[in-house]
């Protein structure tokens, strides 16, 4: 997949790659922010990571399976 994203990216015309490049930082920027946002949201539910078994929403995000698990946040 990673050889993939690469030749896709070699391939646009750098006019292409720059607005690529910028739309892809502009979309992780929001991402961020919305994956801020639901952590806070969760973290105003301790009984959605209390019922998992965790105690703190650290220990969730740290050790759930999951699209968490691992993140470094």
């Amino acid at each position: 997949m990673k050889n993939d994203i690469l030749a896709s990216a070699i391939a646009l015309s750098d006019a292409d790659f720059l607005a690529h490049l910028g739309a892809l930082c502009r979309n992780e920027r929001e991402t961020t922010a919305q994956l801020i946002g639901h952590l806070a949201a969760l973290e105003m539910r301790p009984a959605l990571y209390a019922a998992a078994g965790y105690g703190s929403l650290f220990d969730y995000v740290r050790g759930s399976p999951g699209p968490l698990q691992g993140r470094r946040l």
